[in-house]
């Protein structure tokens, strides 16, 4: 499949009939990154009105120990709270089965977003999302579905055919152990990517659902910066070598152009393995949920 290697025109409108409704559904079915600190979580019902998934990262400045207040709260307003756990990033198995055995029995979480996490060298028993899950510690403590990462504009450090027999060999193993497993891929800049991805997951992987990340509304360095973090490789210096130009057209507030791509493939039957989307909120929950109300037409 030929990738159209130029950047999205996020000032476009919303996609029209008949993908309107297709687009509501993806965008009522999916997710959204709550990244900021000091959200007033009892407030979030007000723009997010139906039960929606709300993913919760931990980072080194938040630790897994401390996100499960968030969570608790997430889930006491009517959320279904999912954390990130990165395997890696474990240094005991007893730390992660205390952690998980909490969200589930205090905060209600029956998913989790489980990813190797990027450090050279292993914090402490796992050296990858594979090995945390083989481990059974997942089962033992209650959860019942787990979410892994894909990359449309592949990873930057690990190799593609590395990466594709990872996933799949994940998916098998979930599967295998009793858990529900889907797939939530990195953001991209460019749509096609993100179709030929989901088209050959299609093939190898078709019971797999896919939930489509997309960049929420952000200022467009702002926006930049997060992709390089996040190894939106690819895209990213394709944006390096068109200079801010392109950063400007590229990465403009509104990306509801990738939306209507996605919705198109929906409803050409291309993409039949997309549930959902993703939405990175990149630390605005609010914005990044009013604009999809605006796009579900709610």
């Amino acid at each position: 499949m030929a990738i159209n290697e130029a950047p999205l025109d996020f000032e476009a409108a919303p996609p029209a009939s008949p993908y309107a409704e297709i687009l509501a559904e993806l965008i009522n079915n999916g997710s959204i990154e709550l990244c900021d600190s000091g959200v007033d979580i009892p407030s979030l019902p007000e723009i997010v009105p139906y039960r929606k998934s709300i993913f919760v990262p931990a980072t080194k400045r938040r630790p897994l120990p401390s996100i499960i207040d968030t969570m608790a709260r997430l889930n006491a307003v009517g959320f279904d709270p999912v954390p990130h756990v990165a395997a890696r990033r474990l240094a005991t198995q007893a730390e992660i089965a205390l952690f998980l055995k909490k969200a589930v029995k205090e905060c209600g979480v029956r998913r989790i977003m489980l990813i190797g996490g990027d450090v050279s060298t292993p914090a402490g028993p796992f050296d990858s999302a594979r090995s945390l899950l083989a481990s059974g510690l997942l089962n033992e403590c209650g959860v019942k579905e787990v979410a892994f990462a894909g990359y449309p504009d592949r990873h930057p450090i690990i190799d593609a055919e590395r990466l594709d027999a990872e996933l799949l060999a994940k998916l098998t193993l979930a599967r295998e152990l009793g858990l529900g497993a889907s797939i939530v891929t990195q953001f991209s800049f460019v749509p096609a990517r993100i179709v030929e991805f989901c088209a050959k997951l299609a093939k190898t992987a078709p019971r797999a659902s896919i939930y489509v990340g997309v960049p929420g509304p952000c200022d467009p360095m702002k926006l930049l910066k997060y992709a390089r973090i996040c190894g939106v490789s690819a895209s990213s210096k394709m944006l390096g070598d068109m200079g801010f130009k392109a950063v400007k057209l590229a990465l403009h507030s509104d990306p509801g152009e990738q939306l209507g791509v996605i919705a198109r493939g929906v409803a050409s039957h291309s993409l039949d393995n997309v549930v959902g989307v993703h939405v990175f909120s990149f630390g605005d929950i609010y914005r990044s949920a009013r604009w999809l109300r605006e796009m579900a037409g709610v």
